[in-house]
């Protein structure tokens, strides 16, 4: 048996093995002291890389939660403000009807347009007050705005909802059907009636031609309007080469105090002449009995007729110029309020769907953010029992390690016995 001091093989493999039991108890007791199984990459380089992708995910998920719930507030800032605003434009709905009715004098209309004045100007004021940490949520720089919601970890997850002027400027009626027949007109394409269907002939203000005939030229300029009214009919007939005073009697028309003629009920008469223009009739018109037969006969003796002159009719109507102190803008404040008030149920709408999208948005972000923790927890984090067992395991290696290196330092003192 060979004998050697200067190499202790058994000395060195005892070192080199305590050294090796030694990091691992290292990395064991770092492992438990940290939580982690990676806790750098040497530990799992592909693991590293995939759970940091994950915590990217996890961390853009949980804030893109946040973000949501913030954009259900906002949504709720704006939508609470508008519900103020359609309680104000329904009562101003009810003042233009109550104005319209023919009971009223001018001087009423007048308080009723107080009231309209005061709610038009608190309609504005909570447009121009209401704001989510600053940001306008009713008025813009004068064209639709957007606010965008980051609600996911991509540049493109974004959810938007569109931010409308609702301003009483804002608030307008455009449909020239309706603000038409808000003037007590209509329009069937070719020709003007009222509202009854009686014919009406417009031309523009001081002309009386030609006509005109389509509904655009019927907006935003000076214009008289000549209402035909109804032929006056009778069972009376005029006898031939009699004088207008006699045919006029034979009819039951009179005089008024203007010299205008009216039936014998008080109704004024108008004549239509060439053109269809309307004029009050007088008698004067009428050389003798004959041209009033004549007249009568061409329901040229028109009832209910008239001239409605230097009227403008304007293509666009905001609820920040509503008078109501006459029945005629009475009336059309009725039609742009109901306009006004569809537009104020329209961006309620979108405010309402854009909420409950978000909603649902964060219950879905919710998962996803579970779920991917506990893959990322699965990749990155330390199984506590396991690394318990190897702790005690290492700690057993060490300590056998160490005793075994103290065995193998010694064991070379056996040669001194051959000194003896």
């Amino acid at each position: 048996m060979s004998m050697f001091i200067n190499t202790n093989v058994g000395a060195i493999n005892a070192h080199r093995n305590l050294g090796m039991n030694n990091t691992q108890l290292g990395k064991t007791m770092e492992k438990l002291s940290s939580g982690f199984r990676i806790n750098r990459a040497a530990d799992d380089a592909a693991g590293l890389a995939i759970s940091e992708k994950m915590r990217f995910q996890i961390n853009g998920l949980n804030q893109a939660s946040r973000n949501a719930q913030d954009g259900i507030s906002l949504l709720q800032t704006a939508e609470g403000a508008l519900t103020e605003v359609h309680s104000m434009l329904q009562r101003v709905n009810t003042l233009a009807n109550q104005a319209s009715n023919g009971t009223y004098q001018g001087t009423d209309r007048n308080k009723l347009q107080a009231e309209v004045n005061q709610l038009v100007k608190e309609i504005n004021n909570i447009t121009n007050s209401t704001k989510f940490n600053g940001v306008d949520l009713l008025k813009t720089d004068g064209s639709d705005q957007k606010i965008n919601f980051q609600v996911g970890t991509e540049s493109s997850n974004v959810i938007n909802i569109d931010i409308k002027d609702m301003s009483t400027d804002s608030m307008t009626l455009t449909d020239k059907s309706k603000l038409l027949e808000a003037q007590g007109l209509k329009h069937d394409g070719t020709k003007f009636t009222d509202l009854e269907g009686n014919d009406v002939v417009i031309y523009a203000k001081g002309t009386t031609t030609p006509a005109l005939t389509s509904l655009n030229a019927a907006f935003d300029t000076a214009i008289d309007i000549h209402s035909q009214g109804k032929a006056f009919t009778t069972t009376a007939t005029v006898t031939a080469g009699g004088t207008i005073d006699a045919g006029l009697k034979e009819l039951g028309i009179k005089e008024d105090a203007n010299g205008n003629l009216v039936t014998s009920d008080g109704k004024a008469l108008q004549l239509k002449g060439a053109n269809n223009v309307i004029k009050d009739a007088k008698k004067a018109d009428f050389a003798d009995a004959d041209a009033l037969a004549t007249a009568l006969g061409a329901s040229n003796l028109r009832v209910d007729g008239g001239v409605k002159s230097d009227t403008t009719i304007k293509s666009e109507v905001k609820v920040s110029d509503l008078d109501i102190t006459t029945e005629e803008g009475a009336r059309a404040a009725i039609a742009v309020l109901n306009s006004a008030i569809d537009q104020v149920s329209s961006q309620r709408a979108n405010f309402g769907a854009v909420q409950n999208r978000l909603e649902h948005t964060i219950n879905n972000l919710g998962v996803n953010s579970e779920n991917l923790s506990a893959s990322e927890s699965r990749i990155r984090n330390a199984d506590m029992a396991k690394e318990m067992t190897d702790l005690t395991r290492n700690q057993i290696l060490v300590q056998a390690g160490t005793a075994m290196l103290a065995q193998a330092n010694s064991a070379p003192q056996s040669v001194l016995k051959l000194l003896g």
